[in-house]
């Protein structure tokens, strides 16, 4: 097994879109912008490209050592990530992007349960100042958690930040990205989640009696895993350029979806 010279052509293309993409974040560096100085919707754009490059890179990696499933879980990762860059873009940056940081507060209610459970079998508070410190924190918590349900008209069993499914934002963020959904993200869910179908292919009957463990390297999903993280950072490099209004990358874009389709066979 020789996954770089087997998988070279992928991994040029997609070594391609990543020094484009450091270039955007080149450019961007240059203008000198503080987290003060950019919109909301464009401190959760920053928030995303910087994840995700770091799970392409997470990708390259680990479908060159023969890891292509568990890849696949991190670009199911960069998917979610797309599919709601994609949705607050499309439905309505100002008013999602809010909502979007607001959910901050659900999250931390949601540890404070977790937090209150370890007292069981941790000493967390070594003085009485700490335990006041931690009630008022959670009073702060609590009053902001009301307020978004109040805002929101939220009942109380929010399971995303949007009160919707990633199904239906990914329907509303347009065509493209419903495929993604449709195709990538629940592909590598089921991995995720170790449904019967996607079980089935880590065992087998050997040839020799028993039963055979498929669990060391190989090829399999590399090749899609690359291709679809292509896809992925392709789309939030072109939405951060497009955002920042980064100059000279609309033709490097083009170059890199020509250079998809001659690969691939395929559109993006």
């Amino acid at each position: 097994m020789n996954i770089k010279n087997t998988y070279k052509k992928h991994i040029q293309l997609n070594n391609k879109l990543h020094d484009i993409a450091d270039l955007a974040i080149e450019q961007l560096d240059a203008k000198e912008l503080s987290t003060t100085d950019v919109s909301m919707y464009e401190l959760i754009l920053l928030s995303i490209m910087a994840k995700s490059r770091k799970h392409y890179n997470a990708v390259q990696k680990l479908c060159i050592s023969g890891f292509g499933e568990e890849a696949g879980l991190v670009v199911r990762s960069m998917a979610n990530a797309l599919i709601d860059i994609g949705y607050i873009a499309k439905c309505g940056k100002e008013k999602l992007s809010e909502r979007f940081t607001r959910f901050s507060w659900i999250i931390k209610k949601r540890k404070i349960k977790i937090a209150e459970m370890l007292d069981e079998y941790t000493k967390r508070f070594n003085s009485k100042e700490e335990s006041e410190k931690w009630e008022k924190r959670k009073q702060e918590i609590f009053t902001e958690v009301k307020k978004f349900r109040e805002d929101y008209k939220s009942k109380g069993k929010e399971r995303d930040w949007s009160g919707c499914s990633i199904e239906t934002k990914s329907e509303r963020a347009g065509r493209g990205i419903e495929l993604i959904y449709q195709t990538v993200y629940r592909y590598f869910s089921d991995i995720d989640h170790g449904n019967a179908e996607a079980l089935d292919k880590y065992v087998q009957s050997s040839d020799i009696g028993g039963t055979k463990f498929l669990s060391e390297p190989s090829e399999s999903h590399v090749e899609e895993t690359l291709r679809e993280s292509f896809r992925i950072y392709l789309a939030i490099t072109e939405e951060f350029c497009k955002q920042f209004e980064l100059k000279g990358f609309g033709e490097k874009i083009k170059s890199l979806v020509k250079d998809f389709k001659d690969l691939y066979g395929r559109k993006i």
